[in-house]
């Protein structure tokens, strides 16, 4: 599914812009948040493409946050490159290693691989499903 702002729900170019602009320059989750309920209040409800897009720059921010440098998903899987992350989400990683809640494990190039057959749908799902499961409070 394409991520983007459609022309039939945003027709001037200059407010599609100054909205792509906006939610690259949010940095928390409160911030995306505030965005998206402004934006539907002025424009009306998100058409897939726009919900999709709201959804990748969560997810991003997700990952920011965390330091994780690289999510990839490629069902039913997903790839984290948590060379880069917190330590205490390395520590949580390390704990669920240890005792997996689902398929896991570590791949030949230092990736966390998690199985997340039947626990998410599509790919935005199951990267909000990785993040979710990685930076839950308890292991």
């Amino acid at each position: 599914m394409p991520a983007h702002v459609p022309e039939e729900y945003l027709p001037d170019r200059h407010a599609r812009l100054l909205l792509y602009r906006r939610t690259a320059a949010c940095h928390s989750p409160q911030e995306l948040a505030a965005l998206a309920a402004e934006t539907e209040s002025r424009y009306g409800p998100f058409p897939p493409a726009l919900n999709f897009l709201f959804g990748l720059v969560g997810v991003k921010i997700g990952c920011r946050q965390n330091g994780i440098a690289l999510l990839e998903v490629a069902p039913p899987k997903v790839r984290v490159d948590l060379s880069q992350a917190r330590a205490d989400l390395q520590d949580r990683v390390l704990a669920l290693l240890r005792d997996p809640p689902l398929p896991m494990r570590m791949d030949p190039k230092g990736l966390l691989e998690l199985n997340l057959k039947l626990l998410a749908s599509g790919p935005l799902g199951m990267a909000e499903k990785a993040l979710e499961i990685l930076t839950a409070e308890e292991p």
